[in-house]
């Protein structure tokens, strides 16, 4: 426990010695199995798995027919060493094996037991069950004393909140952890507690904090070295590497993470070592390289599909970025789509995993490099709607997730419940029973703010869920501007009368809100405000998304003191609950605003900005339906630059190209807000006319020729148009309309140009 590996070893030598030799000439059974425990362990610490194994079937052997607890527990620690290599095959052989004993009551068994199938729910990504048995197994060890067990699983359970993207129940379980290890003194323990913490804070975006802590972790480490703790530190501070953008640094440290999986025989690891090692290397200019190592981690992920995603994401990326060797097999139109369209298959081969939604807009990126733009547009469309579904699901998993925290908790406090008595058990009794009543009520709170994408519904939200949780006077918000130093009151409910909308300086130190952000933590004043307001007591939290800060939430009380702890921490939740849900409807906002312009891109002539051949297409055929079903009258006008070709010839194709933009200018001016102008083709252009007979079209085409022949245009000065019309008769569809006003306008060309003709019917 205090990294002394020499004084333990050498104790563990005698207690094995003095088992195995009783005066009275009989073996220790029971003894000799706990000591061999015990070198297991030693042995894990060391970095010695073979050696465990060894240790583990031992003390297995010697309490197979004396102690079916010990047993037990050999052969669940077994089974979770069989997972680090192989999760399947260890949960096809070992569960069916632990199953034959689930009767069995004592405390250790069954936490054993759940210790193994929590790892095996996390290894598959089932963090909820995962959570659910880890809980469990939490609740036993601290329950009978097994401190360090508690330490390790407090941790672990951390770490399956972080991969639900619930950070601060991540953060929370942690703090259990570490204040368990360092009451105990216990170095590797609050080494690993920390470590565990470190990843969380990376997820959070902070960095520093998070490379401080590992830096920490490893110290702690350090007379373990050989551990698989060590290597998940060394793991985690390589990312955070990474996401500093210190590729070099992380290269060094995803190389020593390889050595480290190779002794462990760890292939998790592995893939992770060389998959970080070819982001690294591509970032640091070397494609090759990068390349050879992530085919390597691609490989080795074949049983592991989600590591196998993100290797070939980081695959996909070195074919996109950089003329690498061709890729074999390959079947899409370039090696990046091939890749990603491989992790789709990946992606669906996995039960309830829903891919996220930047592999959707990567795959939309590629689609639209090789000119295959509705493709892209349709998985645009899917990438927004995978966000809100994972959105939806990501806020189920953490209520799950916490619900079960909560009943893990409320049978701890049961059993309490047998073991004390009187008024002491009361009040502990009605104090959890108050605190769950509240964690639900905030649970609902949670998924009700987390719901809404429009920001002033979040507003109402956070509006009525403060007064229902911890009532107080008056409530506002305040959003932070894209200045950085201008903060803007967006939300003021005072007495039930809207507050005045109003701006403050981030730096005035005398306004609460601006000192919550300033300090980026939460902030109480009481007494009078700089107006000379009286009032009992203010509280302000920040509205932060990691590192990001987005604004304030102030809430006011009549009475002195009139929130404790209690109401700080539940105000601090809801505000991380409202920070959440105004980022989502943020990123909600960018992403139709990026569908609007990729729809924008995909219907437009990228010269002039009108409508091109395959949006005119689409609307002439929708006209032609409503004709068809309703006789609603259509007609076209098509058109043509005479003498286009001169000057392209004369004055090149620059001047060429401001001529059609100017002739796009005029004709959209010239034509009705009902009527859609495109451009056709070349120097031809189409406008097509709803509810329009004949004669409206050939009078606006009459129109429209005036004002092009009147219109001076750049560098050539005057020009004409050739007009042909046309309107959809009962006899003929679209096709034969487009080539009626196609022969009228190669009439109006034959009779002198700069004129309009109709297309016979």
């Amino acid at each position: 426990m205090f990294n002394d590996l020499d004084g333990s070893r050498a104790l563990v030598a005698l207690a094995l010695q003095e088992f195995s030799s009783q005066s009275d000439g009989c073996v220790d059974s029971i003894g000799f199995a706990d000591a061999k425990w015990l070198q297991a362990c030693l042995a894990y610490d060391c970095g010695q798995s073979a050696a465990a194994r060894e240790a583990l079937e031992a003390m297995a052997g010697a309490a197979r027919e004396l102690d079916p607890v010990r047993f037990v527990v050999a052969q669940a620690t077994l089974a979770r060493d069989a997972a680090f290599k192989d999760v399947a095959t260890a949960q096809q052989i070992w569960e069916a094996e632990l199953a034959r004993f689930a009767e069995i009551p004592q405390p250790a068994a069954v936490l054993a037991i759940e210790d193994f199938k929590g790892l095996v729910a996390s290894l598959r990504s089932d963090h909820v069950e995962s959570i659910r048995h880890k809980s469990l197994a939490y609740s036993i060890a601290l329950d009978t004393g097994q401190l360090r067990r508690a330490i390790i699983t407090a941790t672990n359970i951390g770490g399956s909140f972080g991969n639900l993207n619930d950070h601060h129940a991540a953060l929370d379980w942690m703090q259990r952890g570490l204040e368990l290890a360092r009451a105990c003194g216990w170095p590797a323990r609050v080494g690993g507690a920390l470590m565990q913490t470190a990843e969380t804070q990376r997820c959070l975006h902070r960095y520093d904090a998070a490379a401080a802590m590992l830096q920490e972790a490893l110290s702690l480490l350090g007379p373990l070295h050989a551990s698989r703790n060590y290597a998940i530190a060394l793991h985690y501070l390589a990312d955070v590497e990474l996401d500093r953008k210190r590729y070099r640094s992380a290269l060094e440290k995803f190389r020593l993470l390889e050595q480290r999986a190779g002794a462990l025989d760890a292939n998790d690891l592995l893939g992770v070592a060389k998959r970080g090692q070819a982001k690294a290397l591509l970032e640091l200019g070397e494609p090759e390289a990068a390349l050879e190592a992530v085919v390597e981690a691609v490989a080795g992920a074949t049983a592991d599909p989600i590591r196998k995603i993100a290797a070939l994401r980081v695959l996909a990326e070195i074919y996109a970025c950089h003329p690498v060797a061709p890729l074999a097999g390959m079947t899409a139109e370039n090696a990046s789509l091939h890749c990603l369209q491989q992790a789709f298959e990946q992606a669906a081969a996995i039960e309830n995993y829903t891919p996220p939604g930047d592999l959707f807009e990567a795959m939309a990126r590629e689609y639209a490099k090789v000119g295959d733009t509705g493709r892209a547009y349709q998985l645009a469309l899917q990438s927004i709607e995978v966000r809100e579904k994972t959105h939806t699901e990501e806020a189920s998993s953490r209520a799950n997730a916490m619900h079960i925290s909560h009943e893990t908790e409320k049978a701890r406090a049961e059993s309490e419940h047998q073991r004390q008595l009187g008024a002491a058990h009361a009040e502990r009794a009605a104090a959890l029973e108050r605190h769950n009543a509240t964690l639900e009520r905030l649970s609902a709170a949670g998924r009700f703010i987390t719901g809404h994408l429009i920001a002033e519904g979040i507003y109402a939200a956070l509006d009525a869920h403060v007064q229902a949780l911890l009532g107080g006077e008056g409530l506002e918000i305040y959003m932070l501007l894209a200045d950085g130093s201008t903060m803007r009151s967006v939300f003021g409910d005072d007495y039930g009368a809207v507050v005045a909308l109003h701006e403050l300086d981030r730096g005035d130190a005398s306004a609460l809100a601006a000192r919550c952000a300033q300090e980026r933590s939460a902030v109480t004043q009481s007494g009078t405000s700089k107006s000379g307001e009286l009032f009992g007591e203010r509280l302000a939290a920040p509205l932060l998304v990691g590192e990001r800060l987005l604004g304030v939430m102030c809430l006011q009380s009549q009475r002195r003191s009139a929130f404790a702890e209690h109401d700080k921490s539940i105000f601090k939740t809801l505000c991380a609950y409202g920070a959440v849900a105004l980022a989502n409807a943020e990123t909600q906002a960018q992403l139709i605003e990026q569908n609007r312009l990729l729809e924008k891109i995909s219907t437009s002539d990228r010269l002039t900005g009108l409508s091109n051949r395959l949006h005119l297409d689409r609307v002439l055929q929708e006209e032609g339906l409503r004709n068809e079903r309703y006789g609603s009258e259509l007609s076209i006008i098509l058109l043509d630059v005479d003498h286009f070709k001169s000057v392209n010839d004369t004055h090149g194709h620059q001047v060429g190209d401001l001529v059609l933009v100017a002739m796009a200018e005029v004709l959209t001016k010239g034509s009705r807000t009902v009527d859609v102008v495109g451009r056709w083709g070349g120097e031809e252009f189409l406008i097509i006319c709803r509810e329009t007979n004949s004669h409206g079209a050939m009078v606006l085409a009459e129109d429209l020729r005036a004002l092009i022949a009147a219109h001076d245009f750049p560098v050539v000065g005057a020009k004409t148009g050739s007009f042909g019309v046309a309107s959809l008769d009962e006899q003929g569809g679209i096709e034969a309309l487009i080539a009626r006003a196609d022969a009228a306008l190669y009439k109006a060309k034959q009779l002198g140009r700069n004129q309009v003709q109709l297309g016979a019917v």
